[in-house]
């Protein structure tokens, strides 16, 4: 959509003519002219003045009310060949960019988008800190693998998934870290101190495994739920792609759960001892077995799944 702004050019026209003799009446006829002429010019003038200036403001007043409700279709197109058209341009480009920043949400975390700009311009380096984090895996599992779709349904089923996975995360204060195939990987971190994120944790994949029971009945919902420190920040090149994510035991314990989720008969989430810890006998859990779990030395490792919460 634009808004069109054009000038309005005023020409005033004013004929004298030459008499020999004035009498005071024809002063007085002349002089009332000439002040009719000038009421007319200043009236004229209020007119164009008015036409110029003020409307192109209400025409920005508009759009910036538009603008600001989040509609980024709107433009103003002003050739008047003055300021205004160049308050236009720049007022143009400001919408663009919000705009521009509107479609990178979609493809950029949350987080990320705040830590650039808390840097007010200058390169993120990699950096990172040590916190107390909860980190759920939640995958799909079915009859024929999503390499057996057709690019269309597999498309169609992965949307589903995320769409889900990041609604209901996002209520518990998690945020989606990557897609990896048919796996999604979800962070949790204190968004203030007193909150139990494990317990977040939990709540979001109970939440996750009854929407999708019903959104893609064909699969089985596969979850692993870890906690414990990790390092969380900006991980990667100096020079290159940076990734804001989490790196340490929770992660790979989470995926290693997430494995073997398939033997959690009723909600397919497994929960590892220091995550019940954590949750201080708000779950109600079912203990399946002791196992050995790659990368988690050579001790039996307990296997709970995890059934409900009492508050949920």
């Amino acid at each position: 959509s634009g808004i069109y702004l054009n000038p309005i050019n005023v020409i005033v026209v004013s004929c004298a003519e030459k008499r020999e003799n004035y009498s005071d009446s024809d002063t007085k006829i002349r002089i009332d002219r000439i002040l009719i002429y000038v009421v007319l010019m200043i009236i004229t003038l209020s007119v164009t003045l008015g036409g110029i200036i003020v409307s192109p403001i209400r025409e920005l007043q508009k759009v910036s009310e538009k603008v600001e409700k989040g509609d980024y279709s709107y433009r103003i197109i002003a050739k008047t060949g003055d300021e205004f058209e160049t308050l236009s341009e720049a007022f143009n480009e400001m919408v663009e960019a919000l705009h521009q920043k509107e479609r990178m949400t979609n493809y950029v975390s949350e987080d990320v988008i705040k830590e650039v700009a808390n840097k007010n311009g200058q390169l993120l380096q990699p950096s990172g800190e040590r916190i107390p984090v909860s980190v759920l895996f939640c995958a799909l599992s079915g009859e024929k693998e999503l390499s057996d779709y057709s690019p269309e349904k597999v498309t169609a089923i992965i949307s589903c998934l995320i769409d889900a996975i990041y609604e209901i995360s996002s209520a518990f204060n998690g945020q989606v870290d990557k897609l990896i195939e048919d796996t999604v990987m979800i962070v949790f971190r204190k968004t203030h101190p007193n909150e139990n994120i494990a317990l977040n944790a939990c709540r979001a994949a109970l939440a996750i495994n009854k929407r999708l029971k019903l959104e893609l009945p064909d699969f089985k919902i596969k979850m692993g739920i870890a906690s414990g420190d990790a390092v969380s920040g900006k991980i990667g090149s100096r020079n290159g792609k940076l990734d804001y994510t989490v790196i340490g035991n929770p992660v790979n314990l989470a995926a290693r759960l997430k494995v073997q989720a398939g033997k959690a008969k009723n909600t397919g989430i497994l929960i590892c001892p220091n995550s019940i810890r954590l949750i201080q006998g708000a779950g109600r859990l079912k203990f399946i077995e002791r196992m050995t779990i790659k990368g988690r030395t050579n001790r039996t490792f307990p296997l709970y799944e995890l059934i409900g919460l009492r508050d949920y």
